[in-house]
């Protein structure tokens, strides 16, 4: 038996000697197009022979011809079907996340590779290293609250729940706060029955702390009729239906129908110190007895929280009330996330996990970060419908929320782009961030999307 062990191992090295051999020559011939190189990877892996591609990608890599972050997971994918070594997958996937070292959104995807090879450890790291870049987003800490509870990491458990917990995410298909207490509640009871009873009881402590807001205005209505709440903040932003979240921290709430009642909120987490003119708009219809509640909540959660509750009168389409808020914790201008950052986790695919294959068709073609790592963009129609098979197209809207891409042009430099969209969302910024991969001595980079081309 040991002996036909020795011979299936010996075997599988001149294979994996021939695979490199075969492709290091035949790559070192001249530069391969792009489209080739995801054919060939697809043919190869159609086949199953994924050390095959695992080497031709290697070779691909190696003399620099059109480097792609997903080249580095598409060998990963080829490694673990081919069953590479740990080391290599691992340095692979490290490798995508080092095209784009300063991109939160470039760690985050590293995170979900590592996630998806079990390397929960790494993909934390990579989760910090994305909420570091971008705070106010949340896929990062929900992220987190998966590998941690894989990798049964109380510390890193209660980072990304009390991340999330000390945010506000208006999200209408999305209960933030409820994930990360449910995360909690649930490695609690893991570490509980593993006997390591003081980390089970911080995690519950965590769970049940009582949350704490700068302010929150809750207005409270009967009857058949539509009212808006909007707030007009201290340093000249607005928080309404149209602008859910503002730079300035807040974030509303909008229609929690109940029973007997209807309700806004608007949720200050962290705000700044000053004048809040609390506005209520009604849209149509009339509430029972024309009056309305304002509950006015400050310091929420605290020793110093205060209540205030306050009859508006509907005698009039607007009524303006004016809230002093004193010791504000905010010092600085929030990030504001796209809302098809929401939108994108609601609707986040729940599917088993794809064969190898299928992995690599869908990393190997052009493409822009976005929904689960990777985004269609820039491609002609006959690609768009043979794409279609293997996931559906984001909305224009999502191409916008982000915007690091891959230029359908050849040559050796790729194109990183960043869109910010203003607080009122009636503009955005957008920036160009070139990526020079190397090449032959004396070649010239040719890129149409720079001034002068080079």
């Amino acid at each position: 038996m040991a002996a036909n062990d020795n011979n299936k191992d010996k075997g599988k090295e001149d294979r994996q000697l021939v695979a490199d051999r075969i492709w290091d020559e035949a790559l070192a011939k001249g530069p391969v197009d792009l489209g080739l190189t995801i054919a060939t990877s697809d043919l190869l892996a159609q086949f199953g022979l994924f050390d095959h591609t695992a080497e031709f990608l290697k070779a691909s890599l190696r003399h620099g011809y059109a480097v792609r972050p997903w080249m580095f997971e598409a060998l990963a994918v080829a490694l673990e079907a081919s069953n590479g070594s740990a080391d290599e997958i691992e340095l692979a996937l490290l490798s995508s996340a080092d095209l784009q070292p300063t991109d939160g959104t470039g760690f985050l995807h590293a995170a979900q590779s590592m996630g998806k090879h079990k390397k929960f450890a790494r993909a934390l790291d990579f989760c910090r290293q994305s909420a570091a870049q971008k705070p106010n987003y949340p896929q990062a800490y929900t992220l987190a609250l998966e590998y941690a509870h894989e990798a049964r990491d109380v510390v890193a458990m209660k980072w990304a729940a009390e991340n999330l917990l000390s945010r506000d995410w208006p999200a209408r298909d999305l209960d933030l706060h409820a994930k990360a207490k449910l995360a909690l509640e649930k490695l609690s009871g893991v570490m509980a029955k593993e006997g390591r009873q003081q980390e089970a009881t911080d995690l519950l402590t965590t769970a049940r702390k009582p949350v704490r807001r700068d302010m929150v205005v809750k207005l409270i209505w009967q009857g058949d009729a539509d009212l808006d709440l909007e707030v007009a903040e201290p340093i000249g932003t607005s928080c309404s239906f149209l602008q859910p979240q503002t730079a300035a921290g807040g974030a509303l709430f909008n229609d929690f129908a109940a029973p007997t009642q209807q309700t806004e909120m608007y949720s200050l987490a962290q705000g700044f110190s000053g004048e809040y003119k609390v506005s209520v708009k009604r849209q149509w219809g009339q509430p029972v007895g024309k009056k309305a509640i304002l509950e006015i909540i400050r310091h929420q959660g605290t020793p110093q929280e205060h209540i205030q509750r306050e009859v508006v009168v509907m005698d009039q389409n607007v009524k303006t009330v004016t809230v002093k808020l004193d010791e504000g914790r905010r010092t600085a201008l929030a990030e504001i996330p796209p809302l098809a950052v929401y939108r994108q986790m609601a609707t986040r695919s729940s599917d088993a996990k794809k064969l190898a294959r299928s992995q690599l068709m869908a990393l190997a073609t052009p493409v822009v970060e976005g929904r689960e790592g990777y985004l269609q963009a820039a491609i002609t129609p006959e690609t768009q419908a043979a794409r279609s098979r293997w996931q559906p197209l984001p909305a224009t809207e999502d191409i916008l929320a982000y915007a690091t891409m891959t230029p359908m042009f050849g040559g050796s430099v790729g194109m990183n782009t960043v869109v910010v969209p203003s607080p009122d969302g009636k503009s955005f910024s957008l920036s160009f961030q070139p990526i020079y991969m190397e090449t032959k001595e004396g070649k010239k980079v040719v890129n149409p999307l720079i001034p002068s081309g080079r």
